[in-house]
């Protein structure tokens, strides 16, 4: 089962196919099961690379983390390689 650290938690993550990389983002609080019918097609074309999100499925979340988070509240994509975390999340937008 393959899992990398990302920033403070450890994130599962599943890899099909080669060729190009195709990232499958499941919605706030999915897991990879919902790409479970997608991502064998795909991985046909492409490297498909798919993960649970934050405190979905088998990847962790900070004892202080909610939906509400700025990382959330931002609509920033999670971070998830960890060559290219940079420190703390995004702050939230200005209303």
């Amino acid at each position: 089962m393959p899992y990398v650290p990302t920033r403070d938690i450890i994130t599962y993550y599943e890899e099909a196919g080669s060729g190009e990389p195709l990232v499958l983002i499941m919605g706030l609080g999915g897991d990879l099961q919902g790409w479970a019918l997608t991502a064998p097609a795909l991985a046909k074309h492409f490297r498909v690379i798919t993960y649970d999100n934050r405190g979905a499925g088998r990847t962790g979340a900070p004892p202080t983390w909610t939906a509400t988070s700025p990382a959330c509240r931002s609509g920033s994509p999670i971070c998830w390689a960890p060559r290219s975390c940079s420190g703390s999340p995004p702050a939230a937008p200005a209303r």
